[in-house]
């Protein structure tokens, strides 16, 4: 993440995260579509919830699919305490703590978010 976020100046990209799609795919379909220059059509592709949430051919038992935990925040129970800890350092030390809030989303208001 450290790379394209620097290297790109505002606007040259759009930064599209995992939990925005798994929220809100509409909402970030058509912010993907608006960056991309897309003909405006009305409205974003419709995707169906059922697919969102079915499991996937490489899923396994365990996974978050299947077992039904959140995909968003499940790894903070799974992961020791002390990982993620040494985790979010690591991540700090690349100026990039604040790119999740507390709640592990996306952070709107990260400077680099709105490149």
């Amino acid at each position: 993440h450290y790379v394209p976020l620097n290297q790109f100046n505002r606007g040259e990209i759009h930064i599209c995260f995992y939990e925005s799609l798994y929220r809100n795919p509409h909402e970030e379909i058509q912010r993907i579509l608006d960056f991309a220059g897309a003909a405006k059509t009305g409205e974003a592709p419709q995707i169906q919830k059922g697919l969102i949430d079915a499991p996937s051919r490489v899923s396994g038992k365990e996974g978050t699919v299947v077992t039904g935990a959140s995909p968003i925040d499940s790894w903070r129970t799974e992961l020791p305490k002390n990982l993620v800890t040494v985790g979010n350092e690591i991540i700090s030390t690349f100026a990039l703590g604040d790119i999740y809030n507390d709640s592990g989303l996306p952070n709107a208001d990260w400077p680099a978010l709105t490149i």
